[in-house]
């Protein structure tokens, strides 16, 4: 089934434009019908799929579902609200966002689909490096695998400059124990947003990283 009309689109291109409180309330009803509801619906199958592949995955629509009222308090953009929706769809929703999941936004410009680990508290990453250097094997088959590189391409994260003793030996032959975070992406076009395989298509490319996904929870739980 096609979840979302074109206003869905239309909509974030004119709050682009407008993107202020006063423009806002005044289409409320609109955000709420053509973009709010729809949305909904649509997460709580994308769940259900996902669960399919992944049973870590039990809460609601509602409590992946990001607001779409921006942050502003320490940002140099004032401007209130995002031109997207957005969700996390993990063990524990947006509440918790430290072990992989799938992070799926949309907007008028695209699709985007992440999973792996963004961001990582010391003592996650920790364990994580421990668990790539001791199953270094599987690991490197992992992020060679061909349906992953052909959906995703390759593991990306910014990278310590320094590495405790413990792993520089380790990091001459995995570059990426230095990194800071292991996450993996893909940008689809907005045309997605229209389709009626939009779930079929997004739940399959997840899959191609679903064992990726696996490995890193494991590294991150085993501290």
């Amino acid at each position: 089934m096609a979840y979302f009309s074109k206003e869905f689109q239309k909509f974030f291109k004119e709050l682009e434009k407008n993107n202020e409180k006063e423009w806002f309330h005044g289409n409320k009803k609109r955000y709420e019908k053509e973009v709010k509801e729809p949305f909904i619906t649509f997460l709580t199958d994308l769940i259900d799929a996902v669960q399919e592949v992944d049973g870590t995955i039990p809460h609601t629509a509602k409590e992946g579902m990001m607001r779409i009222n921006k942050d502003i308090r320490f940002s140099k953009d004032k401007t209130p609200y995002k031109t997207h929706m957005a969700a996390i769809i993990s063990s524990h929703g947006k509440k918790d966002m430290r072990l992989p999941g799938m992070y799926i936004q949309l907007s008028n410009e695209d699709v985007r689909m992440y999973s792996g680990c963004h961001s990582m508290e010391k003592d996650d990453l920790m364990s994580l490096r421990r668990h790539i250097k001791n199953n270094a094997t599987q690991f490197d088959k992992l992020i060679n695998d061909k349906k992953f590189k052909s959906v995703f391409g390759e593991v990306h994260g910014q990278k310590n400059k320094r590495l405790p003793p413990e792993f520089q030996e380790a990091a001459e032959m995995q570059p990426l124990i230095a990194n800071k975070g292991f996450y993996y992406f893909k940008n689809y076009s907005p045309d997605l947003i229209l389709d009626d395989k939009i779930i079929s298509k997004l739940v399959k490319d997840y899959s191609a990283g679903n064992d990726l996904g696996q490995f890193l929870k494991t590294g991150i739980t085993s501290g």
